[in-house]
């Protein structure tokens, strides 16, 4: 049976629009013209049978289908993305994580700590992505999320997940040996070193 799935074109057009809250700013970021886009997601609105988009005079503004929709959407995207970008660099041996992460976390206090995670762990590669929205974590693909929210995600339990620590000897203690390790623990007591 053939899948009831529309074009990707169409997809990546309505994405983008949805994100940009406008054609012209998704034009211009998929190289395409604003009456391309406009196409696309009449195409799109034809297939589904619903209007995605409420059209104002010149002007659009995603409906209430349109937004429940544009984040469906940009979740598989991602997650097509993210698949993909796993497999083009996927080492031939070892395991990697997926981990989503608050981009400022992860710039400022995950990213920096790789390294060391990786001279000590280099069979195990580590894939982040930035999530802003809270998400349900099974069937995403990834292992773990570092986020905050209350209350806890649908499924979820709450519980602290960062104790401040200082001196050498205790980040070693708390730093997960092994991905398995990591995984069995997820991520219970990172710790934030400060060398002084």
């Amino acid at each position: 049976m053939r899948r009831k799935i529309p074009s990707n074109s169409a997809l990546l057009a309505f994405e983008a629009a949805a994100r940009h809250g406008s054609f012209a700013r998704a034009a211009e970021e998929l190289a395409l013209t604003e009456g391309a886009i406009s196409r696309q997601i009449g195409r799109l609105e034809a297939f589904l049978g619903v209007a995605l988009f409420e059209r104002i005079g010149n002007r659009v503004r995603l409906a209430p289908n349109g937004t429940r929709y544009a984040l469906q959407v940009r979740e598989s995207l991602d997650r097509l993305e993210r698949d993909s970008l796993y497999l083009m660099g996927q080492p031939i041996e070892g395991a990697s994580i997926e981990v989503a992460a608050i981009p400022t976390f992860a710039t400022r206090w995950l990213i920096p700590r790789l390294k060391r995670f990786q001279n000590k762990h280099p069979n195990i590669t580590v894939h982040i992505a930035e999530r802003m929205e809270p998400f349900i974590l099974a069937g995403s693909g990834f292992d773990a999320a570092i986020h905050f929210e209350h209350p806890a995600w649908a499924g979820s339990r709450l519980g602290d997940v960062l104790r401040a620590c200082s001196g050498q000897s205790l980040f070693d203690e708390h730093l997960p040996r092994s991905l398995k390790q990591m995984l069995s623990r997820l991520f219970p007591a990172l710790c934030v070193a400060q060398y002084v």
